[in-house]
């Protein structure tokens, strides 16, 4: 839920197979989904898919023409006010592609 106050207006999208609804998290989205704070997008597992290319369902708004941007985080990721800025920096950058992460210590 933090989302909602470091990023209001944003839509967030949670591209999910059938395991979403076996997980800690299934009850808590699919409540906060009823209630319009973000959006399930359900894509159907395929047999044999391994874990690793069921992630990348993640990516899929790459290819709607309606997204202007894409930040990929992990359902249990907690956005802080850092993330918001880095979003910032790069929607100012004009890049394309952008990637953060640790800072060289």
């Amino acid at each position: 839920r933090a989302h909602l106050a470091l990023f209001p207006g944003y839509e967030i999208r949670i591209h999910h197979d059938e395991h979403l609804f076996s997980t800690n998290y299934g009850g808590a989205l699919c409540g906060l989904a009823r209630r319009g704070l973000v959006k399930l997008v359900h894509v159907p597992s395929r047999p044999g898919q391994g874990k690793c290319e069921r992630m990348l369902h993640r990516l899929m708004p790459l290819w709607d023409p309606e997204v202007d941007y894409v930040f990929c985080r992990d359902v249990d990721s907690i956005p802080t006010w850092r993330d918001r800025r880095a979003c910032e920096e790069f929607i100012a950058s004009g890049c394309a592609v952008g990637v953060t992460g640790p800072r060289p210590t």
